[in-house]
């Protein structure tokens, strides 16, 4: 039987780990600066993601958990969550939070290694058809590139001390 003093030195450090975690969130979130490139990519991918994770919310509702063992194992919810992650990435890191940059190459990353696994394995289960596996690619790769470019001209704006065109 648990003591009334571990449950409590349970719970604060629960209400630690929990003011660290906002903490973080908090300074993620903080909008600094909009980047309109970044947010332009992440709300294209937010409508892209959200008719593919409609279509996923399908295949997991309508699934035989007994005959399908990607219905059982929430395969498609799953699927569906990382489709609106990472286009919430993007939006995330147009917002110039904490770890702006860190977040944008791992959405990136992300969505190219999503896109190059479903052209490697078009016949498998949560794949995209091939013409799309080419965008979310590319949309991933730009994401890096347009990341890139928005830390090389904050870099410009802080040496130069004026803002730059």
């Amino acid at each position: 039987m648990e003591t009334m003093g571990s449950m409590v030195e349970v719970s604060r450090g629960r209400i630690l780990a929990f003011r660290i975690v906002a903490g973080l969130l908090a300074d993620t979130l903080r909008v600094r600066s909009i980047s309109p490139a970044l947010l332009g990519l992440g709300l294209a991918a937010l409508v892209a993601a959200g008719v593919f994770a409609l279509h996923q919310a399908e295949l997991q509702r309508n699934g035989n958990p007994a005959l399908d063992p990607h219905a059982e194992f929430h395969h498609y919810s799953g699927m569906a969550v990382m489709a609106l992650v990472l286009a919430a990435g993007a939006c995330a890191a147009a917002t110039g939070g904490g770890g702006w940059r860190a977040i944008g190459w791992a959405t990136g990353i992300g969505a190219a290694l999503y896109g190059t696994a479903s052209l490697a394995y078009a016949d498998h289960a949560g794949t995209i058809d091939a013409p799309w596996a080419v965008v979310t690619l590319a949309w991933g790769c730009a994401l890096i590139v347009v990341v890139e470019l928005q830390m090389r001209r904050a870099a410009e704006v802080d040496r130069a001390g004026v803002d730059v065109p």
